[in-house]
């Protein structure tokens, strides 16, 4: 009986050409990768961690406005207080308690005492800001510093730097406030952001110690 030969498959004979099958895994793995999109000469360009997260995050509408939102009010807080200089604190008392939107001189009005609301509250939010950024840039820079000696070292410093943190964590923010308070003979500005620094930042440090124990294990 006469063997039938095999039929030729190829570009030669008009048929599909065959792939291998590591060609094929690759180039599922290629489609599968996140971030990636083949481009018209089948390359598939990587896009970083940092420009996927700003792209993800300008899709994010919710997000976005809330971006632009928080940027008018630092701008205005930190802008319209130098245009206006000491208008939050000059007192009118021919216009006590005058009602907003009443008139272009006093946007939100007027307090018992004639002062421009509008002047008072840029200059309040003026304060917040630079006080949460030197509060956090504060007890960043202790709780990284701490974290990063006790996951580095270990041993005793890091038993040492832990139990510290824990008698951080058990101190009542309200009694450190009127104890520092106290002892400072009144509140002040640079006083509140100590409080702040130094009773905020042990989460900083579990975390910072936690990362440096990962990488000396490795």
């Amino acid at each position: 009986m006469a063997q039938v030969p095999p039929l030729p498959i190829g570009p030669s004979a008009g048929g599909v050409p065959q792939l291998s099958v590591e060609t094929t895994v690759q180039q599922e793995r290629d489609l599968a990768q996140p971030g990636v999109r083949p481009d018209e000469f089948g390359q598939a360009p990587e896009l970083g961690f940092w420009r996927l997260s700003v792209m993800r995050f300008l899709h994010h509408r919710v997000a976005t406005g809330a971006l632009i939102i928080l940027g008018v009010i630092v701008l205005s807080a930190i802008i319209v207080p130098i245009i206006t200089g000491d208008l939050y604190r000059i007192q009118d008392y021919r216009h006590p308690f005058k009602p907003p939107f009443q008139s272009f001189q006093h946007v939100l009005g007027t307090d018992d005492l004639g002062r421009d609301e509008f002047a008072r509250l840029l200059r309040g939010a003026r304060v917040s800001i630079m006080v949460g950024v030197l509060a956090v840039t504060g007890y960043l820079l202790i709780g990284g510093t701490l974290g990063a000696l006790a996951g580095y070292y270990g041993g005793w410093l890091d038993n040492a730097l832990m139990r510290f943190t824990d008698i951080i964590i058990s101190a009542p923010f309200l009694l450190v406030v009127i104890a520092v308070t106290a002892a400072t003979g009144g509140v002040r500005l640079s006083t509140v952001i100590i409080v702040i620094a130094a009773t905020g930042w042990y989460e900083i440090g579990r975390l910072m110690r936690a990362q440096f124990l990962v990488l000396r294990e490795q």
